[in-house]
This record gives C-alpha cells, sequence and structure tokens, in this order.
C-alpha cells in the first residue's frame, strides 16, 4: 500500500511538470512599430549666380538661364505639394522690369506646374499632387528676364523650398 502512495505521487507530480511544461513552452510578448510622416525636400545643387548678358539693339528684353538641383522624400499617403518663395531682400529692392521665374522636374509621384514667377516676393507652387517618393537630382530651372531700359543693380537672396 505504501508503494501504491508512492507511486501515485510520483505519478501526480510528474502529471504536474509536464502540464506545467506544456505551458510554458510558448511566450507572448508586445509588439509595436512605427514608421513617423518623413518629408524632406533639400537643394542638392549649387548656388545661382547670373550676369546678364549684354542685351540686342531692338530686342523687348534679355534673359538668361541658369539650373540647380533638389531632391525630395515623402512617405506619407497624403498627397503634399511644393512651394518657392523668394526672399524679401530681392523682392523688396528688385528693379522694375526684372521677373524670375521657375521651373521644376516632378518627382516621380508629382505634377510639374511649369515656369511661375517667384519675383514677387510671395509663395507659389512649383508641384503639386506629390505623392509618397523618393527622389534625388531633380532640376530647377531659373529663367531671367530683364526689359529693355532696366536700370542696373545687383541683388542677393534666397530662394526658400517649402514641401507641405
Amino acid at each position: 500500500m505504501k508503494r501504491f502512495i508512492v507511486m501515485a505521487f510520483l505519478m501526480a507530480i510528474t502529471g504536474s511538470l509536464m502540464a506545467a511544461t506544456a505551458s510554458d513552452s510558448t511566450a507572448t510578448i508586445d509588439f509595436d512599430f512605427s514608421i513617423p510622416d518623413v518629408s524632406i525636400i533639400t537643394v542638392t545643387g549649387g548656388n545661382i549666380d547670373v550676369k546678364m548678358p549684354v542685351p540686342v539693339p531692338g530686342e523687348d528684353f534679355v534673359d538668361v538661364t541658369a539650373y540647380s538641383a533638389y531632391e525630395v522624400y515623402h512617405n506619407s499617403a497624403t498627397a503634399k505639394k511644393i512651394t518657392a518663395e523668394l526672399g524679401s531682400a530681392i523682392t523688396d529692392t528688385w528693379a522694375t522690369g526684372v521677373d524670375c521665374l521657375l521651373r521644376t522636374d516632378a518627382p516621380s509621384e508629382g505634377t510639374e506646374v511649369g515656369f511661375v514667377s517667384i519675383a514677387g516676393g510671395t509663395e507659389v507652387d512649383i508641384v503639386t499632387a506629390l505623392g509618397a517618393c523618393s527622389d534625388t537630382d531633380l532640376q530647377l530651372e531659373f529663367r531671367f528676364e530683364v526689359a529693355a531700359g532696366t536700370a542696373t543693380g545687383t541683388y542677393t537672396d534666397i530662394l526658400t523650398l517649402t514641401l507641405t
């Protein structure tokens, strides 16, 4: 009888150990993974340094074109746009008869607006309907137009590109 009780006791312990082992073979942990909304735009090309060419007598205006580049990364499902604004240092003193136009290559998921005047000192759209993208070496094309008879001057300012 003693032997039977010891055997029953050992079987009960073995059964409870097996139950504990079976329930300990699986474990869980909470796992959180987040990707933040990231929108980056940078100018990668050189500074614009333009000297107007000598005008041709009889022409209405003189123009010159200059180039730079930019890159953009945008991962949100919300469409954005890129705007450009020339600082007030030029626009407050810019000679009458001078216009600065800007055209950009659109990123792979965006729409190019075409040439827009940035000489007014106000923010203008240069790319619209910008979806998620990651693009580099996108061209910025500047066209400067000076009407005949415009006074001379030297102007320095900053162009700001904004991803909104």
